[in-house]
């Protein structure tokens, strides 16, 4: 199971993707992933085991569970990502087996 110090590594790594806006989304999330069609991230945060993505109105929270994980630039062979958000010149972050949520409430309430 990730815990905090892969959470933090997890985090530095996405760091470079803030700013940067969503090309495009898929995956079998139970989210609307449409939305987040052109979206700007505008920061990346990490609060106990979540990874959370940052937008305008809203955040992605990402849970990895128990076997979850996460390519940067890369794919899991075999595999179909839970999400995956790509970016300008091929660039994009895959998450495996892991809970997604999209959280409209400000962070600081919840």
């Amino acid at each position: 199971m990730p815990e905090g110090p892969s959470i933090i590594i997890l985090k530095e790594l996405l760091l470079p993707f803030k700013n940067r806006k969503v090309m495009a989304a898929s995956g079998y999330a139970k989210i609307d992933i449409k939305n987040l069609l052109n979206k700007k991230i505008t920061d990346i945060k990490s609060w106990g085991k979540h990874t959370l993505i940052c937008f305008n109105g809203f955040t992605i929270r990402i849970h990895l569970m128990m076997f979850g994980s996460y390519r940067i630039n890369e794919e899991k062979e075999k595999a179909n990502p839970t999400l995956r958000l790509e970016f300008s010149k091929g660039e994009r972050i895959n998450f495996y087996t892991c809970a997604v949520k999209i959280l409209e409430e400000p962070l600081d309430d919840i």
